[in-house]
């Protein structure tokens, strides 16, 4: 995958800041696939373009939640 240098790049704290939400909140987000996947630029390093945040924000209908209203059970409460 070839990526443009000229978009902005997005870390974790980024996204968690620009969403006004968690870690934990931007993990299920990402372990759902409910946000766009991030690019991976080694072993352990992740980016989000902007752009494409952005674009997926701007996707959301009324009927689903925000970001910062995602709410996922855990396996505990499932028993």
């Amino acid at each position: 995958m070839k990526i443009d240098t000229n978009k902005k790049l997005m870390t974790k704290a980024d996204m968690c800041e620009y969403l006004s939400i968690s870690d934990s909140t931007l993990f299920r987000l990402r372990r759902d696939n409910i946000i766009p996947k991030p690019l991976n630029l080694g072993a352990r390093v992740i980016r989000w373009q902007k752009e494409d945040i952005e674009s997926w924000l701007k996707s959301i209908t009324p009927e689903q939640p925000s970001p910062s209203e995602y709410k996922v059970k855990s396996k505990r409460s499932l028993n």
